[in-house]
């Protein structure tokens, strides 16, 4: 190793470093990437190699190359893509964002069509796009493509505020960084509540019958449908619901009951919209209850005859049934 376990100069170090130029191009060690007493913060060529006297002679930053070295102390460092700007970016839920070198970029010396980054995972509430083409992990796209507005990314409109795709970044020596994320801030909006369950209640004719939400249940991704109130547009026709004030909450405690009203008919329903505390409605639904027909017994006319002493009348004791079947 050409330095200690703490990266630290050797106090002693009074010798001169010699370097040898590989390779082609120019940059710029930031910060001085060798050691402010070696006199060397620049350099010409993707790689220089260093004939090091003394294992702890050069403190090598290691963000700003990729260091190797062999068992002769030569060790060669190679430029790689230098971060300049990754602030990450904000928008809003359901929106897009375009990158641009003011959120993220990297200089190289090879130039901006040189800096090539590879995807490694991509975004989980979104999708990233090159162009019309989505990315996937181990696409690429360059630091021009970046510049000029065609790296979009566009979110799912889930609920949840943030999001990430993770990257390397490689120049003109091949070289790559290591791995690294953009980060994405999703501000919130309001979403109107959403009918997660409807089903069909089944009665007995004359019965009752409690609506669950297994049989009816409004969602609001915001607070999850607690205060969500259901607003009847048209109530039943044979029959008739427990509560005028209705909510997901009562539904929820299993307090919304139908009573049917013992008639012939098969069905019923009743009409309604969903309401959020902002105000916010879903589309007009409607709400199906099947009735579950009995048999019922012969109707026979109960009603008093008169007849004076003496005299004869005639008695019909014709029965009906309800159902309008045939009475044999």
């Amino acid at each position: 190793s050409a330095q200690d376990a703490s990266g630290n100069l050797d106090s002693d170090f009074t010798s001169t470093v010699t370097l040898t130029e590989t390779g082609t191009g120019s940059g710029t060690f930031t910060n001085g990437a060798i050691a402010a007493s070696s006199g060397v913060t620049t350099f010409t060529g993707l790689s220089l190699t260093f004939n090091a006297v003394d294992e702890q002679s050069i403190r090598l930053l290691a963000s700003a190359s990729a260091v190797t070295s062999d068992s002769s102390d030569v060790i060669t460092v190679t430029a790689i893509p230098q971060l300049v700007t990754n602030t990450g970016g904000v928008l809003g839920e359901g929106g897009s964002l375009t990158l641009s070198s003011s959120l993220l970029r990297f200089s190289d010396a090879g130039g901006d069509g040189q800096v090539v980054f590879t995807v490694t995972r991509v975004p989980t509430a979104g999708g990233l796009k090159l162009g019309e083409v989505t990315l996937s992990s181990g696409s690429t796209f360059t630091q021009t493509d970046v510049s000029g507005g065609s790296v979009v990314y566009h979110h799912g409109g889930f609920e949840g505020q943030l999001d990430d795709f993770r990257f390397t970044v490689a120049g003109l020596a091949g070289v790559s960084t290591d791995e690294m994320s953009f980060g994405f801030k999703i501000s919130a909006t309001n979403d109107p509540p959403r009918i997660d369950v409807l089903g069909i209640l089944r009665v007995d004719e004359g019965g009752l019958a409690t609506i669950t939400n297994g049989h009816l249940r409004i969602l609001d991704d915001e607070d999850i449908g607690a205060h969500v109130t259901i607003e009847i547009l048209s109530g039943p026709s044979h029959g008739y619901l427990s509560n005028t004030v209705i909510s997901q909450a009562l539904i929820d405690d299993q307090q919304l009951h139908y009573r049917h009203d013992g008639g012939e008919a098969a069905q019923d329903s009743f009409s309604f919209i969903a309401r959020d505390t902002d105000g916010l409605i879903t589309d007009p639904a409607v709400f199906r209850i099947a009735v579950v027909a009995w048999n019922d017994p012969f109707v026979v006319p109960s009603d008093p005859i008169v007849v004076q002493e003496g005299d004869s009348v005639q008695i019909d004791l014709a029965a009906r049934d309800p159902e309008g079947e045939a009475i044999h």
